[in-house]
């Protein structure tokens, strides 16, 4: 999916507790859903329920750490404008390195791996698009785009606009 980091990026300053709340609920029922069909399904579904909220974990979890590294170098960029202005390369090694001495120390790391993990479940839950739940334009009600441009006729066939207008009459009655 192109661009989802960058939207990413974009959703979590502006929504960051609304996103972290939705992560949060997120877990929790994953978690409580996960452990009732290990109880209650049969032994392979169980192991296939297991097997795709570890997934879904795992994958939500490296794309949420991504988007959390670029958003936190991009905001030190803007902030300290001497790191380098347009580089995003530059802003994932920058916020790469400031979640790394972060969760690196003592008493901390606890609270740093548990909102990454929070953080990381409600981008992802939140990633898809805007207007993935809206009806499909009705084709029957829809105006059909017009070219500005009509299509041009053999000018050996229509020698003038009027001509051309009876030309697409007698195409249309046949």
């Amino acid at each position: 999916m192109p661009g989802a980091v960058g939207r990413g990026v974009a959703r979590l300053p502006a929504t960051s507790l609304r996103v972290a709340a939705i992560g949060f609920v997120g877990a929790l029922v994953m978690g409580a859903v996960v452990a009732a069909c290990l109880r209650l399904l049969p032994s392979p579904f169980s192991a296939l329920v297991g097997m795709m909220a570890t997934l879904f974990f795992l994958i939500s979890h490296v794309f949420g750490r991504v988007v959390l590294y670029a958003a936190t170098g991009r905001w030190l960029q803007r902030r300290y404008p001497f790191m380098g202005r347009n580089s995003e390369a530059l802003a994932l090694l920058i916020g790469t390195t400031t979640w790394a001495i972060l969760s690196s120390l003592p008493y901390v790391w606890p609270f740093v791996a548990a909102l990454t993990i929070v953080l990381s479940f409600g981008l992802a839950l939140t990633a898809g698009r805007r207007n993935g739940w809206k009806r499909p334009p009705n084709p029957e009600i829809t105006p059909q785009k017009t070219s500005r441009n009509p299509p041009r006729l053999h000018p050996k066939r229509v020698e003038s606009r009027s001509c051309a207008r009876a030309y697409k009459r007698a195409g249309a009655a046949n």
